[in-house]
């Protein structure tokens, strides 16, 4: 929910009907300050007493959005739209329901929905331009991307995603002019660098876009040392895999995560168990080495960013036969990485190629014909951990077999 959006659902709550409107308020200064479960118990509150109020119905939909409870999301989205047919922002919100779900039509219609509403609204506009482009409809997923920025011109995500467009349709000059001014915007936006390294590459530019992204150079690996509570590797590995299984938060093919084939946790670096604890000391002192023998340059993009202090986000996946995340970066974050717990003996058997390795370098948006960018990629094995910037493009590669294929990826965001 963007600043102009909050500043509306307010002035929305204000307007509510009888007893509630203080409630609402109430619940929205919860929601934004981040504190959900009590933001989502004030606007249960507000339908206990009015059963057909739309903005607590659609902030709990948000709610659970945020939470990744999809089915409740869209249910109580569809229900606000229902509640009040002219609410602009529930329909950009079930919109991104949709386009989160890969429902491009459905998005689509919900953006032109909220946009006959409000016919200035940057976000559905930049919304719209993702769903044209999920559709192939590029030259006026372009257009709307552009529409977006000239609306709301200092923020990054419509530069970024024009700059994939441009891209995919050829225009790399353009993509990488997108890319720069979503930079100038926002220097450590890691799409941005992603996006312009595509464009520098198509462009044949190898030696700006080699300093921060020749493959050899920003992917490394490492051995975790094992904990002095397990006998050996495997037996911490042992225990890392009761973990991931065994956690609350599992769920098969979950919403708003980039997998398919596979089961996926949310941050089990929040309330973490004795296992993960140990797990994570072992990947901090793998991150600081890492750090420290890294040089210094104030005008790379990863090099200038190195943190004293940061925190952790550890998020398991258990992937089956077929099962593969597709390439993506990490916002945000500035070193990402994974550290593998249990592989399928095949990934090692000579003439599968490169079947359930991950691979770098290969952008999430469709590129010109007759350009192959450089990649690279790594086996998994037990115990080997890779580390590379959040910016370099990175998925797995689908495997045959009966064995899954466990790891651990995490994220390092720098505080103070």
């Amino acid at each position: 929910m963007g600043r102009s959006e909050r500043r509306r659902e307010a002035k929305q709550a204000r307007q509510g009907m009888g007893g509630t409107a203080a409630l609402l308020e109430g619940a929205l200064a919860h929601h934004r300050a981040g504190r959900l479960a009590m933001a989502e118990k004030a606007y249960r509150r507000v339908l206990e007493i009015e059963p057909e109020e739309p903005t607590a119905e659609h902030l709990l939909g948000l709610i659970a959005y945020q939470e990744g409870r999809y089915q409740e999301a869209l249910a109580r989205m569809i229900r606000a739209t229902e509640l009040a047919p002219a609410y602009a922002e529930a329909h950009q919100n079930l919109g991104n329901l949709y386009l989160d779900g890969k429902k491009h039509a459905e998005a689509l219609e919900c953006y032109d929905r909220a946009l006959a509403l409000m016919p200035d609204y940057a976000n559905a506009l930049a919304n719209r331009g993702d769903a044209l482009r999920g559709l192939g409809r590029l030259d006026e997923a372009a257009e709307t991307l552009g529409r977006s920025i000239k609306l709301d011109p200092f923020i990054k995500e419509p530069r970024y995603r024009l700059a994939a467009t441009l891209i995919s349709l050829d225009r790399p000059e353009q993509a990488l002019a997108a890319a720069e001014g979503c930079l100038a915007i926002e220097p450590y936006c890691q799409n941005g660098w992603a996006y312009r390294g595509t464009a520098l590459q198509i462009l044949d530019k190898p030696s700006e876009f080699e300093r921060f992204l020749k493959l050899d150079a920003v992917v490394w690996t490492a051995r975790l040392n094992v904990p002095p509570q397990f006998a050996d590797l495997g037996a911490f590995n042992a225990a890392l895999e009761s973990a991931v299984r065994t956690h609350p938060t599992l769920v098969w093919e979950p919403f708003q995560r980039v997998s398919y084939g596979g089961s996926v946790t949310g941050d089990m670096a929040i309330r973490p168990d004795r296992t993960m604890q140990l797990f994570e000391r072992a990947l901090r002192q793998a991150i600081d080495h890492l750090r420290d023998s890294l040089p210094d340059d104030a005008s790379h993009p990863f090099l200038s960013r190195k943190p004293k202090r940061y925190r952790l986000t550890i998020v398991a996946s258990i992937l089956r036969e077929g099962g593969w995340h597709p390439t993506h970066t990490h916002e945000g974050a500035w070193l990402s990485g994974c550290y593998y717990v249990a592989t399928p003996c095949s990934l090692s058997v000579e003439g599968n190629g490169r079947a359930g390795w991950i691979e770098f370098g290969r952008p999430d948006c469709k590129l010109p014909v007759g350009f192959e960018p450089p990649t690279s990629a790594v086996r998994p094995e037990p115990g080997l951990a890779v580390f590379f910037p959040s910016y370099l493009f990175h998925g797995t590669i689908p495997f045959k077999g009966e064995e899954e294929r466990v790891g651990i990826a995490f994220d390092v965001y720098p505080e103070g």
